[in-house]
């Protein structure tokens, strides 16, 4: 990933995540190898993405439930940069809780596919928004702060949403879930009003 063709890569995996969910819908249950036919792409490169089966189509699944949630605004009256990463947050929050069993499931695939390669310094590619979306959230801020801070501050949040912030809220502190959103939301709220008001003129 590393060497370029990142968004080439990505297409890719889109691809082979559409292609299952159209056989899905189909009320199919398809191998590796029939969704690389029906996306066009070749065995090899798909079992490149996905060698696991069952990470390939519980990834379609969440692919699928995670589009309503990918669109965030970018400005709207009266919202500041961080009430909209804490939506962001709150978005990510509800689809974790509504899928909880299927986003375990493809952290596992995922874990699983790490210990099969580990020795292999092969680079696992998860199916994830999560960058993106803060990064849309923050977009007006990008000029201000200046691009490594804005690369930080990006990065910084994203570990600080989704699943595995969930999973150790709920499963080290032994929160319950409206608990775990409050503290989420809370954290989120701080480190972007710290770090911009780090950059703000006197």
């Amino acid at each position: 990933m590393a060497t370029g063709r990142i968004r080439q890569k990505i297409r890719t995996r889109q691809a082979l995540l559409h292609a299952a969910w159209q056989l899905l819908s189909q009320g199919k249950q398809p191998t590796v190898a029939e969704v690389a036919e029906e996306a066009l792409v070749s065995r090899a490169t798909a079992y490149r993405y996905f060698p696991d089966r069952e990470r390939l189509l519980i990834e379609a699944v969440l692919e699928q439930r995670l589009a309503a949630s990918a669109s965030i605004p970018r400005e709207e009256s009266g919202q500041t940069s961080s009430d909209r990463v804490a939506r962001v947050q709150e978005r990510l929050f509800e689809q974790v809780v509504r899928n909880e069993t299927l986003f375990r499931l493809s952290l596992r695939a995922s874990l699983n596919e790490w210990m099969a390669n580990k020795d292999k310094s092969r680079f696992i590619l998860r199916g994830d928004q999560r960058l993106a979306m803060v990064e849309t959230a923050l977009e007006s801020e990008r000029t201000k702060i200046g691009p490594e801070d804005f690369e930080m501050l990006t990065h910084a949040l994203t570990t600080m949403i989704g699943l595995e912030s969930f999973i150790v809220l709920r499963d080290v502190c032994q929160l319950r879930q409206k608990r775990a959103l409050e503290i989420m939301n809370w954290a989120v709220r701080k480190l972007v009003d710290t770090v911009l008001g780090q950059n703000k003129p006197d």
